[in-house]
């Protein structure tokens, strides 16, 4: 009863984030994106499977471990998200951490009985943890933070009936991790929606922040402060978008310079087409250093 409730939960997940898809169109987030349907769809699978008592408990467990890891993925991709290095960062970075996290697995699978559930050994599990804070700390402190609270708490939950922390197979703690992925994308899709309408310089640097997060964000920022300390602007890039440098003076009307170094920096990250919804700058007329 709990895994028909796991699978209908996962289910709902599943389809809400393949309807996200128009929300990265255009972005290097897309491939993010992607790897989210595939971990979604490997927890189906692995929820599935557990149906089936013809499946032996090794087969189960190692599939469900494999789902658990692919969760990761999307938290990782997004960090090498710039181009041109984009296209290359899931085979150098994405892959071998799955190949690292899993080799338990496989060891597995040829050393034990395929009654015997996995169990993964404490360091291949503190590793597990070390990339799930490394991925999700990229977005505290954005609009997305309560979302990743969730996630984090359903990834976690998701990897634990494989851990020595806990008895295989982990129903409720099952049930529970897949409550939690179903609250995390429905706080993505509302918080998406809501802002989908608006545009202009500030809300495109508030997407951009919360969508990639605050590693990439802080870098943007100093690369676009570093033409406004050579320029002299009178505002300055903020996490929460352009500020005046004197903060007793409101924000200028005129911030064409700004706005067109803004799109230059991001023109790594998205397509015109995105960035036209926002500014209204044409890219024919952008002028960098």
């Amino acid at each position: 009863m709990m895994s028909s409730t796991s699978l209908f939960f996962l289910g709902f997940v599943l389809w809400t984030t393949i309807s996200l898809r128009t929300y990265v169109t255009g972005l290097t987030a897309h491939t993010a994106w992607r790897w989210a349907i595939v971990a979604v769809a490997s927890t189906l699978i692995a929820v599935s499977l557990r149906l089936i008592p013809a499946v032996p408990s090794g087969i189960t467990s190692a599939i469900h471990s494999i789902a658990a890891t692919l969760l990761l993925t999307p938290l990782v991709d997004i960090l090498g998200a710039r181009n041109p290095g984009h296209r290359a960062w899931p085979w150098f970075v994405v892959a071998p951490m799955i190949i690292v996290l899993q080799w338990p697995t496989v060891s597995h699978l040829f050393s034990e009985r395929l009654e015997t559930a996995l169990i993964t050994p404490l360091p291949a599990t503190i590793g597990f943890l070390l990339v799930l804070i490394m991925g999700s700390g990229n977005y505290f402190g954005t609009a997305n933070t309560s979302a990743c609270l969730f996630g984090v708490t359903g990834i976690g939950l998701f990897a634990l009936p494989v851990t020595e922390w806990h008895i295989w197979p982990g129903d409720v703690v099952c049930l529970a991790a897949s409550i939690c992925l179903a609250i995390t994308v429905l706080l993505i899709e509302g918080r998406l929606k809501a802002n989908n309408a608006k545009s202009g310089h500030k809300q495109l640097w508030i997407d951009f922040r919360d969508l990639y997060g605050m590693v990439w964000s802080r870098r943007v920022m100093d690369r676009i402060n570093q033409f406004a300390e050579r320029e002299k602007w009178n505002v300055s890039m903020t996490l929460d978008g352009f500020c005046p440098r004197d903060a007793s003076h409101p924000l200028p009307q005129d911030t064409e310079r700004p706005e067109e170094i803004l799109r230059w920096v991001l023109s790594r990250f998205t397509d015109d087409e995105f960035l036209n919804r926002y500014l209204t700058i044409p890219a024919s007329q952008q002028k960098h250093d």
